[in-house]
């Protein structure tokens, strides 16, 4: 039996098990190491993030993303560290620590996870199981991928959610609506707009942001280093929060896209155009037909959503608002599970919705994860 199964092979799985191994603790790592980024990014855009939230931890700086960068390319390297990373050089620093772990990686999904009287079982998509005593849950975002339930009438097929970004990008000579007001929004109308017929509607004027949340920058990157005390906030408070600044924000270089005459614009919900399925096609009430809808809806956090877990345990962990209920350890009401990045938003702040949360994340589980567990 494994002391600690990690489960998710994205910034937060990987962080933390470097953290593990620095410590000499008996850890197991499965996932499909960074997907979002190999295979949910438009390749031909920048991240949303820069240089000093896009790093994967290790308390020995082997990936330290600054290094990497001047040393495979120190001719850009000025450029791309003071500003939003490329796509490509951060999918290849991806890379770079991938093939540099010195400990195995399983690529595999988790597909059931259940209660041991020591522990934990979990089985993965190719039959193999694993046991262990305690189990990290840093699943990443695919799961919540949400889409409001007019669209979700519409059928399969027309309806096109922007996690999926390779087809998207395989999408030719086709009519198209663009849903959402925020950054995947933008990125899928400048990448749609190149070899189809792109319309976009949106709930209210974009707001033009650098950083992810509705903040100015100096603000921004304070918050993200003092998320740690963000637990410790009143409910109140936590909720006022959300409320007031976690909302969809676009960056500035994407203004002359928004006010670009070739890409006609809709204000309002989904609901109000009335689509309706016409045969393969899609029709407003006022005519106008679309062969898809991209839904850039964003993505809304439910324990429901994750059908691996045992539904007797997941029906018995305490929550509020669909999500678990964290101490300040990371950890559920069920003893042993623990839950990391944009799930234990809620718990711990906006940061665990972006890389940087992974740093106090990892930090913070590594000192509870390296005392054993005794089972009873």
């Amino acid at each position: 039996m494994k002391d600690v199964l990690i489960v998710g092979a994205g910034p937060y799985g990987v962080s933390l098990a470097n953290v593990l191994q620095a410590q000499g603790v008996d850890f197991a790592l499965y996932g499909r190491p960074f997907e979002l980024w190999k295979e949910h990014t438009f390749s031909g855009q920048d991240l949303r993030s820069d240089a000093h939230t896009s790093e994967i931890y290790d308390p020995q700086q082997r990936f330290a993303f600054k290094r990497y960068v001047n040393r495979t390319s120190p001719e850009q390297a000025a450029s791309i560290l003071k500003g939003r990373i490329p796509t490509p050089v951060f999918q290849r620093y991806l890379e770079f620590v991938r093939d540099n772990l010195t400990y195995p990686l399983h690529a595999l999904f988790l597909k059931n996870l259940t209660r041991l009287p020591q522990g934990f079982a979990a089985t993965f998509e190719d039959g193999s199981t694993v046991a262990a005593k305690r189990v990290v849950l840093a699943t990443g975002i695919q799961a919540h991928a949400w889409l409001p339930d007019d669209l979700q009438a519409l059928g399969p097929g027309c309806v096109i959610h922007s996690w999926n970004t390779k087809e998207l990008e395989a999408l030719r000579g086709k009519r198209i609506l663009v849903v959402g007001a925020g950054q995947a929004a933008a990125e899928s109308v400048a990448n749609l707009k190149q070899a189809n017929s792109v319309s976009w509607l949106v709930p209210h004027e974009p707001v033009f942001y650098s950083e992810p949340l509705n903040l100015p920058v100096p603000v921004f990157k304070m918050i993200l280093k003092l998320s740690p005390a963000f637990y410790h906030l009143p409910l109140w408070a936590k909720t006022l929060w959300g409320r007031q600044y976690v909302l969809p924000t676009i960056t500035p270089d994407h203004r002359t896209l928004w006010s670009n005459p070739d890409v006609p614009k809709y204000f309002g919900k989904t609901h109000t155009l009335g689509l309706k399925r016409k045969g393969t096609n899609l029709v407003t009430q006022a005519g106008e037909s679309f062969d898809h809808i991209v839904a850039c809806t964003g993505y809304r956090f439910n324990l429901a959503n994750l059908d691996y877990l045992d539904a007797q345990m997941r029906s018995e962990m305490r929550q509020r608002n669909g999500v678990p209920v964290l101490n300040s350890r990371f950890e559920s009401s069920i003893p042993g599970l623990y839950f990391v990045g944009g799930i234990a938003e809620p718990s711990f702040g906006p940061a665990q919705r972006f890389m940087m949360g992974s740093v106090h994340a990892a930090r913070r589980l590594g000192k509870v994860l390296q005392t054993k567990r005794e089972v009873r």
